[in-house]
């Protein structure tokens, strides 16, 4: 299963070494603290792979009594697809998204104790039926940098719905006083959505007709659509971003 992982990304490895940068380090003492991911071997030690310095082995370590929650968009990993160079190379694989590390993890069937991290470079695709991740370096309207991986949930000739996950750790509480009682500091993710047009710019959004109004107000048919139908999920806004494909062509 190694040596296939190699040859699916065997197209992608020449691109890894010009776009990877050195994997930063999180803020510490809270990645030590929470015990994280910790390195415990390379993930082939064939000379010359060209992946070698860039593809490390994780095995998990126990979070500690004191936090809860999680750093994770789906804490169990879930089926998927890695995709290299939109299809020249694919693998069926397990995945989640760790937002406190900005890393796609994924598990190759047969070895379910290791989690491989893999180079995060734009050709690298991670495909679920309801959305895929990709790594971008894109700038907001307001020329604000934000780089990482995206969750694609719709992409149109005109428009996508992006989403950049973050995990937030809420500080724990300690009792002021023997009535009070200790909270453990918590660890939650939080999307934050955003329309990227033709432009190449971000414009962030908030899942409210509002918003998308405000976007999307240079086509008629929009106006009739916002007024029969409601949005407040990820899914409403996915049906109205096709509804507005639709009649972009046709106009």
């Amino acid at each position: 299963m190694k040596k296939l992982i190699f040859s699916v990304l065997a197209v992608a490895a020449f691109a890894s070494a010009a776009a990877q940068s050195p994997e930063a380090d999180p803020p510490t003492p809270v990645v030590q603290g929470i015990g994280g991911l910790q390195p415990i071997a390379s993930f082939e030690d064939t000379p010359g792979n060209p992946l070698q310095e860039y593809v490390k082995v994780y095995r998990h370590t126990t979070i500690p009594r004191e936090f809860t929650g999680h750093y994770y968009l789906n804490k169990e990993f879930q089926p998927g697809t890695l995709v290299v160079n939109e299809g020249d190379k694919t693998l069926n694989i397990l995945m989640r998204y760790n937002a406190f590390k900005d890393q796609v993890e994924i598990r190759l069937g047969e070895e379910k104790d290791s989690i491989y991290v893999l180079p995060s470079l734009e050709n690298i695709t991670y495909k679920k039926p309801e959305y895929s991740f990709k790594f971008h370096n894109l700038k907001t309207t307001e020329e604000k940098e934000v780089n990482g991986y995206f969750i694609h949930y719709y992409d149109g000739e005109n428009v996508k719905l992006l989403s950049k996950p973050m995990a937030h750790l809420q500080d724990e509480v300690k009792p002021r006083s023997s009535y009070d009682k200790y909270k453990p500091a918590h660890f939650s993710v939080k999307e934050f959505y955003y329309l990227l047009d033709e432009s190449g710019k971000l414009k962030e959004v908030d899942l409210r007709e509002k918003d998308f109004r405000k976007e999307l107000n240079k086509n008629k048919a929009m106006n009739q659509y916002f007024s029969d139908h409601k949005i407040k999920s990820v899914e409403d806004v996915v049906e109205m971003l096709e509804y507005y494909e639709q009649h972009n062509q046709q106009s």
